[in-house]
């Protein structure tokens, strides 16, 4: 349990030093947009795209996961699983953000897990309370933004 807590804590401390160093490096030239990865808030403004990954899947070689998330607040959601056919289950509905202002609710889905860590360039998918994935396989449940 102590590792759970512990977790985003850590990832909040790397976060903010990612921050701290991409601000300084800005400094020198105006014209670069910054960006804010420790003030979940800012997340809201460069959110938006696709991220694509494959997912662990308990009765199957894998899930392909593509999340498309729009400036309007709506989000379609295409899982492949691997090694079960080629068929493609698709969601769309409606996102909210949740909690600590750098996760979202895909709106809709009750069977599998509907929340995601924010993050620049990928979402990290939470298990089916909201908490970040511990273990052996957390690194496999990472998104990253394609466009």
């Amino acid at each position: 349990m102590k590792r759970l807590s512990v977790f985003p804590v850590i990832l909040i401390l790397f976060m903010w030093s990612c921050h701290r160093s991409q601000q300084s490096s800005n400094t020198s030239d105006s014209d670069q947009q910054e960006t804010v990865i420790s003030a979940g808030e800012d997340l809201k403004t460069d959110y938006y795209g696709t991220y694509t990954g494959t997912l662990p899947c308990a009765d199957c070689e894998g899930m392909d996961i593509e999340i498309q998330l729009n400036k309007d607040h709506t989000f379609v959601k295409k899982t492949t699983y691997l090694g079960k056919g080629d068929r493609t289950f698709e969601v769309k509905g409606n996102f909210s953000w949740f909690g600590a202002k750098n996760t979202i609710t895909l709106e809709g889905i009750t069977d599998a897990p509907d929340k995601y860590l924010v993050s620049e360039g990928m979402l990290t998918q939470l298990d089916m309370n909201g908490n970040v994935i511990t273990g052996n396989l957390s690194e496999k449940y990472l998104l990253k933004k394609v466009l």
